[in-house]
């Protein structure tokens, strides 16, 4: 198999995966013009899936070309769910223990994002989590 091959069948794997997870997604995330993602769920979830989600919406935001990046910072995430920094940075200690998030060094910070490998297990591990809550 040639390295195009390779390279064509890994993007068709992503897009796959989005697709897949999209309306589990949809279910739990808005995003708006701006890129930013409201997380429908974020009170009936710990601060980590919360966080997660919101890593999860912005990969699609930057997918659908609202955002520039799906890397997301402390203050960002801080701001735009409403948690105190201090449980933001614990919840993505917690994600990047299990591998789920990976960092970044940008500029002189740092910012988070969840590879599009790990979305669909991610959230399916909400959406069970969510159902047995709700059950």
């Amino acid at each position: 198999m040639t390295s195009r091959h390779c390279l064509l069948h890994r993007i068709l794997d992503v897009i796959d995966a989005l697709e897949r997870c999209f309306e589990s997604v949809r279910d739990f995330c808005a995003i708006t013009s701006e890129g930013l993602v409201h997380v429908r769920v974020k009170d009936e979830v710990k601060s980590e899936h919360a966080v997660g989600l919101y890593l999860v919406g912005k990969r699609y935001a930057e997918r659908a070309h609202l955002a520039e990046s799906r890397q997301v910072t402390v203050d960002e995430l801080s701001a735009e769910l409403g948690i105190p920094t201090g449980t933001v940075g614990y919840a993505l200690k917690c994600l990047r223990d299990k591998r789920v998030i990976e960092r970044v060094r940008e500029g002189g910070g740092v910012a988070h994002f969840i590879p599009d490998r790990r979305i669909e297990s991610f959230v399916g591990e909400v959406k069970a989590k969510l159902n047995e809550d709700r059950g």
